[in-house]
């Protein structure tokens, strides 16, 4: 009987275990002010995030447990290693451009619109999904030009 009692308790701590990444995971809801604009995203949780400013402009970065990134720019002569990856499919639609790809095994994705440019990378296959959805998360609001 005390065998059985132990074995069922290991069942359910491995149930429970938070080792499991295919397990979803908790997300957390960010606002992030660049110059002349407020983005508002959902993150998948857990996540480190860095932000910078540079002279012309701010660049906020997020990294996740899984490897990949997603960078948040808005601003002038910045460009980051995924500028010079070479692009598998170029979308347009309205003003915006959609640039997406692949290097070194690793997909990578960059979204253009007006001056803000929103990338995620270093994205492992399985994954492609996850980030397209936190791609679809992301709200940009225009400050107002008469804001002081």
């Amino acid at each position: 009987m005390m065998k059985k009692i132990i074995s069922l308790f290991f069942v359910i701590l491995a149930s429970c275990s938070t080792l499991d990444y295919n397990a979803p995971s908790s997300t957390k809801k960010e606002c992030i002010d660049l110059l002349s604009v407020r983005v508002f995203v959902t993150l998948p949780f857990p996540y480190h995030s860095y932000k910078e400013n540079y002279e012309e402009g701010v660049v906020c970065t997020y990294t996740f447990k899984d490897g990949g990134y997603l960078l948040l720019m808005e601003g002038a002569l910045m460009q980051i290693e995924i500028d010079t990856y070479r692009p598998g499919k170029i979308v347009k639609k309205n003003k915006n451009i959609i640039i997406s790809g692949q290097h070194k095994g690793k997909l990578w994705k960059k979204y253009v619109s007006d001056n803000t440019r929103i990338y995620y990378g270093n994205v492992d296959k399985r994954y492609k999904a996850k980030y397209d959805r936190l791609l679809r998360t992301i709200k940009i609001i225009r400050y107002s030009r008469n804001k002081e």
